[in-house]
């Protein structure tokens, strides 16, 4: 005669076929629309480490006047200030000219004289150019393939999470890069669209238009889901190694591993550490594959809390963060925490590929890649 107690195996596959009540999206973004680095990094030369310098240098020479100094040093970029300065004759064909040149030359822009003139030149006309560029350019933005994969893979998130038929809240985070962007004392420069903030854009859209359309999903979400918040997040930035504005060369890492591997080929070994330039790394404080794994981790973290707070006020809620950043954080912290092994070599997550973090009702967190289970401890 059966006792009606449940044998322990049983409370095992009860435990399976409890629904997940937390899930954590780590989506990539979709494909977009690029500009070569190359092309726009060179506009740094005068604009990074040596710009407190230059500005001093038209000040002592009466080039700019205190109230034209204390503009351009609160200035992020001094272009515009250059352009007009070289416009009005003030810095090239004047009699400055050779002391310009000198202090050119000095901060590493060239060198010599002759080099200094010409590549100022360039620098001044790319710079009234890239102006002109950067009003116009969609570079950053998703491309018209983009928005179609982020629709078809967001349509299928979302027959995942209305098949529960539960109250969820989605909250929804994405990376605050900009194509282009790069960071110095005052923060992040501007640069062109964000490809994580145009991702979550076509989420949106998708979710509004069945919404509106009262679709089948359509239903089911206006009955049960509710979007708690939507922002950006600065750990699911993409990697800071581009240009790192304290070195003494802020490009010297990633030129390194251009030279090496290529332009298109370092990032594997990247990923796997190249321990010949471990040492310049470090002296660049360039991110590597471990940095980004932490910062990953940091993350789910704060998911993490912010789960059980939820569960606390409404334990019979399912809760969705839907967070949107780049491959080089997945793939590291597949390597790094998860510690894939050879079931992560080579692996680049496609556009608006996820990693899915489950946290169950007793807060054990997993993740399935390829086919294998991992458990997640943060």
């Amino acid at each position: 005669m059966e006792s009606g107690i449940p044998t322990e195996s049983q409370v095992e596959q009860k435990e399976k076929e409890k629904p997940w009540e937390t899930k954590i999206i780590f989506q990539r973004h979709s494909e977009y629309r690029k500009k070569p680095r190359d092309e726009c990094y060179w506009r740094m030369g005068i604009d990074g480490k040596n710009k407190q310098d230059l500005i001093d240098f038209l000040a002592e020479k009466k080039i700019v006047s205190e109230e034209e100094k204390n503009k351009m040093e609160q200035a992020k970029f001094i272009e515009d200030e250059l352009i007009k300065i070289a416009d009005d004759g003030k810095l090239l064909d004047s009699p400055e000219e050779k002391e310009f040149l000198d202090f050119l030359v000095g901060i590493g822009f060239a060198e010599n004289q002759e080099e200094a003139k010409e590549t100022f030149k360039d620098y001044i006309n790319n710079n009234r150019n890239f102006n002109k560029t950067k009003k116009e350019s969609d570079a950053g933005l998703l491309t018209d393939k983009g928005k179609e994969l982020t629709r078809a893979a967001t349509m299928e998130r979302l027959k995942e999470i209305t098949a529960e038929n539960k109250p969820t809240d989605i909250v929804f985070l994405y990376s605050p890069t900009e194509w282009l962007d790069w960071r110095d004392k005052q923060g992040f420069a501007k640069g062109f669209g964000s490809r994580g903030k145009e991702t979550i854009k076509e989420i949106l859209n998708t979710i509004s238009s069945e919404m509106a359309n009262d679709t089948e999903i359509g239903k089911k979400l206006k009955e049960n889901v509710r979007i708690a918040g939507i922002g950006p997040n600065e750990k699911l930035r993409e990697l800071d190694i581009f240009y790192i504005f304290d070195a003494p060369d802020p490009r010297a890492y990633i030129k390194a591993l251009h030279e090496k591997f290529g332009k298109e080929d370092w990032w594997e070994p990247y990923y796997n550490i190249v321990q010949e330039l471990e040492n310049l790394r470090k002296e660049t404080k360039a991110e590597g594959p471990k940095d980004l794994a932490k910062r990953f981790e940091s993350v789910i973290k704060i998911a993490k809390l912010y789960s059980n707070k939820i569960r606390k006020e409404d334990s019979g809620k399912n809760l969705v963060i839907w967070m949107v950043s780049h491959m080089e954080l997945i793939r590291s912290f597949l390597q790094y925490k998860l510690e894939a092994g050879k079931n992560v070599e080579n692996y680049v997550p496609d556009y608006n590929e996820s990693l899915d973090i489950n946290i169950a009702p007793d807060g054990k967190m997993t993740t399935e890649f390829r086919g294998k289970e991992y458990k997640v401890e943060v």
